[in-house]
């Protein structure tokens, strides 16, 4: 009898099996349809949003450092820019000013450090600003501070000296100065053996491939020193000389790639709870369907002695057409082949053929 039960239990899953697959099957495809198109939906906001902030920081760069003539240099100096960082490069390369550098976004950088490692040295940039700079030595790579226009500050050489001895003896401690720990008036790069800046505040002469940074941003996001960005760009000019200035300006989306990911861990979560739940409720209504189909199956000997209703109807014929008279042994089949292909969910049906041969679909 156990046995028996189990073969009942068999032929009951086995049956409701493929309604069962194919419902939830569907249903999950649509809710992952629905759930990506959210997801694209809410990341194209989300780096719309960071997008027009960057550029809004980039406008504002340039109306701070600018007059009716154009962007002037000079109006840049004495602005307070409220934005977190930007570069301001020449079109030759020439490193006008540089606030919050990231690492990696600039290649390698020249300059004529000729005696500058000795003592100070005075230079003219390209950009006709003048410079008091010195040089030092650390392990991996070199330091180099500079105050610009020296003449309006005294003692700038013990001032120049006392702030490279705070950037210790390795390069991986000069990359870690922060601006606060050096005097307000200098600047400084710390670079590499091959010249790539680790770290840099202002606008130091150094002179860099002007089409560097343009060319890793140009594909939008772009990953650098581990974190993702996006830049906002701008063209100016230098009303005093015949060079051009861009102004790039950085946002981290580290947010909000949070965000989505958070998004995502959630989605996917309830997608989990949803094809569970939708194939336990598939799975309910197509047994308890086929549990009813069966239970109203009823034998020829019972429909006969019930007669018709619900479930049960008599026809005279069906195996000989009343106004032709010609006889079709198949008839019955292809009906019921026919009720089946219509509704495969009607109970099943039993018809006893006029010369003794049931039939059941």
């Amino acid at each position: 009898m156990q046995g028996a039960l189990n073969t009942k239990t068999r032929r009951l899953i086995v049956s409701a099996w493929r309604p069962t697959t194919a419902t939830a099957v569907l249903l999950i495809a649509v809710f992952g349809i629905v759930a990506l198109v959210q997801f694209q939906f809410v990341r194209r906001k989300l780096f719309a949003t960071a997008a027009d902030q960057c550029a809004s920081w980039a406008d504002l760069v340039v109306k701070e450092s600018s007059l009716p003539s154009g962007f002037s240099l000079a109006a840049f100096r004495q602005a307070a820019i409220d934005a977190p960082s930007w570069y301001i490069l020449a079109s030759d390369g020439t490193i006008v000013d540089i606030e919050g550098y990231i690492p990696g976004s600039l290649g390698a950088v020249s300059l004529n450090l000729q005696g500058v490692f000795d003592q100070p040295r005075s230079i003219v940039s390209a950009l006709g600003e003048r410079w008091r700079i010195l040089g030092g030595r650390v392990e991996g790579g070199s330091v180099v501070v500079g105050i610009r226009n020296p003449d309006q500050y005294s003692g700038v050489d013990e001032r120049l000296r006392a702030n490279l001895s705070r950037f210790g003896k390795s390069l991986s401690d000069a990359a870690k100065i922060k601006s606060r720990e050096t005097d307000e008036a200098v600047e400084f790069a710390a670079f590499d053996e091959i010249g790539s800046l680790q770290n840099i505040l202002g606008g130091l002469p150094l002179r860099v491939d002007p089409t560097y940074l343009p060319r890793i941003i140009s594909n939008g996001e772009v990953v650098l020193d581990g974190k993702p960005y996006i830049f906002a760009a701008r063209k100016v000019s230098l009303p005093t000389n015949v060079l051009t200035a861009a102004i790039y300006v950085p946002r981290e989306t580290t947010v909000e790639h949070a965000a989505l990911h958070q998004l995502l861990r959630f989605n996917s979560i309830i997608l989990l709870v949803a094809c569970i739940a939708m194939i336990s409720l598939a799975a309910t209504y197509f047994v308890r369907n086929e549990i009813r189909r069966k239970a109203s199956r009823i034998t020829l000997t019972d429909a006969r002695r019930q007669g018709e209703g619900q479930h049960v109807e008599f026809k005279r014929t069906l195996t000989s057409n009343d106004h032709t008279g010609v006889e079709d042994g198949d008839a019955p089949i292809k009906v019921l082949r026919f009720f089946r292909k219509v509704s495969p969910f009607l109970p099943t049906v039993c018809i006893r053929h006029w010369y003794g041969r049931d039939i059941a679909a």
